[in-house]
Formats: C-alpha cells, structure tokens, sequence
C-alpha cells in the first residue's frame, strides 16, 4: 500500500481525490493501492488519519460546508511533510511568484530530504528552485516529478525524456495559458475581457488570484520551468520578459482580424549566445499559424531539437481532469 500526503484541496486536490476514487480498480490493477493518509489546506482544514481518510467524505464536507468538519488536526502543512508517515507527497497548492514558490519549495524541500517522492502541479517550485530539487531527490533516493505544471498533464517532459533522449532542446514557443486563450477567443465574440475572465473562473480553469492569468505571471512561470528543465537555463518568472492581456481591446482584436490574423499571449523561449532568452507576450499570429487555429482552452508547444527536429504538441479543450490525470500519473510514475 502507497501513503499518499495531499498538500492543497482546490480545484485540482478534489479532481484528484474524485478520480483515484473512480479508478481505484484500475491502479490495483497495476499492482500499486494508494491511501491518503493526510489532505492539508489554507483555508478548509487539516486532517490525519494515518489508517487512511475517506476520501468522499472530504469531498462531501467541502461541497456541503466549503470545508472538513473534523476531526481536525493542529498541524501544519509543513509539519505534516516533516512528521507524517508517507511515500510520495502531493503537493497542489496555489502559484504564489512574489514569494518565490513558497510555501511549496519548503514543503517538497522537506519530503525529499526526507526520501520521500514529490510531485506537483505547482509552477513555482521547478521556475524557482528545480536544480536544488532534483539534486536534493538524487542525493535521498527518491523522485520529482511535475508533469501536470505545464499543459494541464499533457506530456511534455515525458515525451522529452523518455522519446528524445540524447536531443538537444534549443528553443520552444506555443500558448500555454489556457484562460488568457479562452479570454481573447470569447473577446473575439463579443464578450467583454470582465465577463470572459469571470467564465474561466466560474469554469475553475483561471488561477487563484486571476490576474496572475491576465498579467502574464502563470505563462511567465510555465515559461521558466520549460526553460529550466528543458533548456538548461537559470531563469525564474522574474527574468521572463512579459506582457499579459490587461491592455487589449476589442478595437485591437478587431484590426488584427481585417489583417488575417488572431491575437494570441505566445510564449517562447531560446538558447541564445550561451544563454536563455525568454518571453511572453501578445503577438498577431497570422491565421495559417497552427496556433491561430487554437482557440478557447486549447494549448499547444512546439518543442525544437537538434536531431528531431521540430515537434508539436497540441492540447484540445483541457479540463481540471486533464491536470489531475498528470498528477496521478506521476503518482504511478514514481513506483513504476
């Protein structure tokens, strides 16, 4: 049996919890039988029960009463990374950029010194601190992994290191922001950029704060970590040159159509001189472009490689299940 430690319980954490729950037979079948033996949160509670929680009835507290009625636990997220017995850590807290990834890096810092295996969904900690905790999973015998922080799951890093091996990454450039896609594609119709970005939240596809969607912060953070561990570069959030969505108009939108063209947030990212230039910003991508034909909550990357060259990845409509289903692949991904 495999102890599972949830850190968070938002949008994603209750996917998660819903579809191990749905597919318990399916992980038995693979020979691995996960039991949560903890869900610790900011604002709905902590529990602990180290037979095991009821998965469903934390999701019936949260739906019924916003959060779990007990019995509760006094301690903390990361006193429970440094204290509860566990094998792999999930941590699925919000990005937080101002401060760096924390609470996040402490707490998958403090399962991996420990030998215990870490995944997330959370940006933050590979755009700030991936080479200190790649090496602290080395140093302690266990694993990483975070395929669900770009892409919703889809999967990326999985195609680069078990597809490309021996390829060199030079650069990439795609949309990776599905609510700024969903903005401007409902923008495109009509719909102010309020009533859009109240939708995505309402979908539950915006981030926590949404400004972090419309300020370009969350493609900034997606852009670090694919340059990080994809390009081998030291960039965080901060050194992304960025732009968002705020300052675009119907007007704006409306003249790049009479050009054949479509706005889109682009991000990229390339070896240059020895070094990563990154960026995220608005751009007319001409209506040919594969990325002109994205629209709503559709993604894309185009990876670049030395001996494959160019391969494109294209995400269509991705929903909450799509980034819980990375989760628990990596779940899988560290016992098998």
């Amino acid at each position: 049996m495999q102890k599972v430690l949830l850190i968070g319980f938002g949008n994603v954490g209750r996917t998660l919890a819903a579809m191990m729950n749905e597919r318990s037979a399916h992980i038995k079948d693979i020979g691995l039988d996960f039991q949560v033996i903890g869900v610790f949160t900011r604002t709905r509670g902590n529990v602990a029960d180290a037979q095991g929680l009821d998965m469903q009835k934390l999701l019936d507290d949260v739906s019924s009463h916003g959060r779990f009625t007990g019995p509760l636990t006094s301690i903390s997220p990361l006193e429970a990374c440094r204290e509860l017995d566990y094998d792999v850590m999930a941590e699925l807290s919000p990005l937080d950029v101002a401060n760096r990834g924390e609470p996040a890096v402490s707490h998958i810092t403090t399962a991996l010194t420990r030998g215990k295996h870490a995944v997330t969904a959370n940006k933050g900690p590979v755009a700030f601190a991936y080479s200190e905790l790649c090496k602290l999973a080395l140093d302690n015998g266990c694993r990483f992994l975070f395929e669900s922080t770009v892409m919703d799951g889809a999967p990326i890093f999985n195609l680069v290191s078990r597809c490309m091996k021996v390829n060199e990454i030079t650069g990439f450039s795609g949309i990776l922001n599905s609510t700024t896609n969903y903005v401007l594609s409902r923008m495109e119709s009509g719909l102010s950029m309020d009533k859009a970005v109240r939708e995505a939240i309402e979908m539950g596809s915006a981030e926590a704060d949404p400004s972090y969607d419309i300020d370009g912060w969350d493609a900034a953070a997606k852009v670090a970590v694919l340059s990080r561990v994809l390009l081998k570069g030291d960039v965080t959030p901060f050194d992304v040159k960025r732009s968002g969505i705020r300052d675009v108009t119907a007007k704006m939108i409306a003249e790049a159509e009479a050009r054949g063209k479509r706005l889109k947030l682009m991000c990229r990212g390339r070896i240059l001189d020895g070094s990563v230039a990154a960026s995220v910003g608005i751009e007319e991508v001409d209506n040919s472009d594969i990325f002109a034909t994205l629209s709503y909550r559709d993604m894309g990357v185009s990876l670049e490689s030395d001996l494959l060259g160019t391969h494109i990845v294209i995400h269509k409509k991705p929903t909450l299940r799509d980034t819980a289903f990375g989760v628990l692949e990596d779940m899988i991904s560290v016992f098998k």
